[in-house]
């Protein structure tokens, strides 16, 4: 499924693409951290 519309996807990726390849790495692992995060909660709530 693609909901994104073409321009707005070209400009997020112009976006990061900016950015170093540190920080781009950094936001993986906050990304990974995160989604740890939320699985951990939601196993804990149920």
């Amino acid at each position: 499924m693609k909901d994104t519309h073409p321009v707005m996807e070209e400009r997020f990726f112009r976006m990061i693409m900016e950015k170093t390849g540190e920080e781009r790495l950094k936001m993986g692992f906050d990304m990974c951290a995160t989604a740890r995060r939320l699985v951990t909660a939601s196993r804990l709530i149920r």
